[in-house]
């Protein structure tokens, strides 16, 4: 489907600028992933340990007994558009790559920008948050998205427009 205004709240929920690799379609199916005792999301603002975290929970949820080859595997990206898959008159569901990572660890586990408002609650999930100073975040995200394609996200302007832009809450 086509991306109408990326802002826009899908289904009337709350929502907030989205990277081009979110449809609201993966926000509403994110909402409403059923939960479980063996979910847990790595929750973060971009460019506060994201990747770090991941790999935390991930040896956590391991023991230390099975080795990496990429955090994605067992840990993808919560509402980027692959890490679903849409079946016409069927439930979204988690990408069968993703899923069979999970099963392979016994633990599901995502990571996510998504605000609280937007996450499923439905469930006895674990949320974990890591937060880092809001000049360091701003600072590494401006690069982070400088080097991306505008297609994929990415940021053409300044460093002094991109602080303006993003703390007036317009960035995804």
């Amino acid at each position: 489907p086509e991306r109408s205004d990326a802002s826009a709240p899908p289904s009337g929920d709350v929502c907030m600028p989205l990277l081009p690799m979110t449809l609201p379609r993966t926000v509403a199916a994110c909402k409403n992933l059923p939960l479980d005792d063996r979910t847990i999301f790595a929750c973060s603002y971009p460019k506060s340990g994201t990747t770090w975290l991941q790999a935390m929970l991930y040896e956590l949820c391991v023991h230390g007994q099975r080795p990496l080859d990429h955090i994605s595997t067992f840990c993808p990206f919560f509402e980027n558009d692959k890490s679903w898959v849409f079946a016409d008159g069927a439930a979204p569901a988690v990408a069968p790559h993703h899923a069979a990572g999970h099963a392979a660890i016994g633990w599901r586990i995502f990571n996510t920008h998504l605000w609280w408002e937007m996450m499923p609650k439905d469930g006895d999930a674990r949320y974990v948050y890591v937060v880092r100073s809001a000049r360091d975040v701003c600072a590494s995200f401006y690069h982070h998205l400088s080097h991306m394609a505008v297609d994929d996200g990415g940021y053409e302007g300044s460093l002094d427009d991109f602080v303006a832009e993003w703390t007036a809450g317009r960035l995804a």
